[in-house]
């Protein structure tokens, strides 16, 4: 035999201040999410400055992006004391817990996403880096070697020459 919940027949009263705490965290979580899905936006116009090798591209990206992060990382206090202050709420209900853990989940999953292209981005340019080091070794390598065979002002002439007389 299963024991069926007890219904409650008085509905639960939510202190207006944890309504009013519900009601800041869902708007600040919310801003973040949009911020965070417009870096993931932008990542392929990144991917593509990295790729063709197109500095004055990138720059151009990263400085929309590094606004966007500014204004992330501006709302992160303001994230930080929300959390605390939700999970003191005691007389919050299940809805509006699931809604606020649904919006963590969701920013959480988007900030990893931003992150894991940001990293291959990074790799990317790392390799670059990589190849042109090597290019301008090689460079640096095939102007000495010029150099060594090159005449020196000042330098005598061969004393013994060997020719046939």
């Amino acid at each position: 035999m299963t024991m069926e919940p007890i219904a409650n027949p008085r509905p639960r009263t939510i202190d207006p201040t944890t309504l009013g705490v519900y009601a800041r965290l869902c708007r600040v979580l919310d801003r973040q999410s949009e911020l965070l899905t417009q870096l993931s936006e932008m990542s392929p116009r990144q991917h593509e400055a990295v790729e063709s090798e197109d500095p004055e591209s990138l720059i151009r990206v990263l400085a929309s992006r590094q606004e966007l992060i500014d204004e992330l990382m501006g709302l992160e206090p303001e994230v930080a004391a929300l959390r605390r202050e939700w999970a003191q709420r005691t007389d919050a209900d299940d809805v509006q817990r699931r809604a606020v853990a649904d919006r963590f989940d969701a920013t959480a999953l988007l900030a990893a996403r931003v992150t894991s292209a940001d990293t291959r981005h990074l790799e990317e340019l790392k390799r670059q880096r990589e190849r042109l080091a090597g290019d301008l070794a090689a460079i640096t390598r095939g102007q000495s070697a010029t150099r060594a065979y090159e005449a020196k002002p000042g330098a005598p002439s061969a004393r013994f020459q060997d020719r046939e007389i």
